[in-house]
């Protein structure tokens, strides 16, 4: 997904990637969503050569000497059971499973006591870079600061948006891998390395799939989407319409036919005239 090359009457030229191409691809689908194909944990027993397991997990707890109560609450698993359920699986743990036990085999102590919200550790991240884009480029750049930053915790670019834009929450074991970072002095650093490493054994390429916006080739906005169907715009159409009837107190009808009368005003009837009787010239006396 770097920036495209094209090739056209004999000269080369290097196209800005478009924030729309940043989306979601079959293969980072495929990756994050495997979790059933067994890893041979008994043919490679060293964890750094292959996706980690519930094997792991379970080697987690032995080798720091934890209860099933303590180990799950570093891992953030709601209670023992989810942590010996976990324990239990042959195939690849989840990205963000993986991150948190990889971080804790580098420093092995446990989570800071502090409140980490994913906006503020975006910001810590890709914060400054987002903010050296100019106006046309920044929302672009951003798409794909989201796209990175989400692959680090195994979400996906909405997720990020709604975490950065909307402070929406993030899950308990992806908050409890932010606070293992942010006691760390180059937090991204580490959980980019981290990254790598976790994709690369899975066969994706972080930075090729999820590379970092480039102020010398700045992005440029891609397609907002697909246009509208017929029956959206119909649908506009009438909601306009009602929007115009409320505003102005105009009836539909009245709108498509002038010569209507509007049923709101009430048709007056006149009454019937009477007929006045003529007096006689010489009315007659009583005698």
């Amino acid at each position: 997904m770097n920036a495209t090359v094209s090739k056209g009457r004999g000269k080369t030229a290097v196209k800005p990637p478009r924030g729309a191409q940043y989306r979601a691809s079959e293969a980072f689908q495929a990756v994050i969503n495997d979790h059933s194909t067994p890893v041979d944990w008994i043919a490679q027993p060293d964890p750094e050569r292959r996706p980690l397991t519930g094997h792991d997990v379970e080697q987690f707890r032995v080798r720091n000497q934890l209860s099933f109560n303590t180990a799950a609450d570093a891992l953030a698993f709601v209670t023992p059971f989810h942590f010996k359920k976990h324990a239990g699986t042959s195939g690849p743990l989840k990205i963000e499973f993986e991150l948190l036990l990889r971080i804790y085999a580098r420093h092995p102590r446990p989570a800071p006591w502090v409140v980490v919200t994913p906006k503020q550790m975006f910001e810590r991240f890709y914060g400054q870079l987002a903010d050296e884009f100019g106006d046309v480029s920044k929302k672009p750049a951003k798409a794909m600061l989201y796209s990175r930053f989400g692959a680090l915790f195994g979400r996906y670019a909405d997720a990020v948006r709604r975490w950065v834009e909307s402070n929406g929450k993030a899950e308990r074991v992806t908050l409890r891998a932010m606070e293992k970072l942010s006691e760390l002095e180059n937090p991204r650093a580490l959980a980019e390395e981290l990254a790598r490493q976790i994709y690369g054994l899975r066969g994706l390429d972080f930075d090729h799939e999820f590379p970092l916006p480039d102020l010398k080739n700045p992005p440029i906005p891609g397609k907002r989407g697909p246009t509208k169907g017929r029956k959206a715009a119909a649908d506009d159409a009438v909601i306009k319409k009602i929007i115009k009837r409320k505003a102005g107190g105009v009836d539909e009808k009245a709108s498509v036919n002038p010569a209507a009368k509007s049923p709101s005003v009430k048709k007056t009837t006149k009454a019937p005239a009477v007929k006045k009787v003529a007096k006689s010239p010489n009315p007659k006396t009583k005698t």
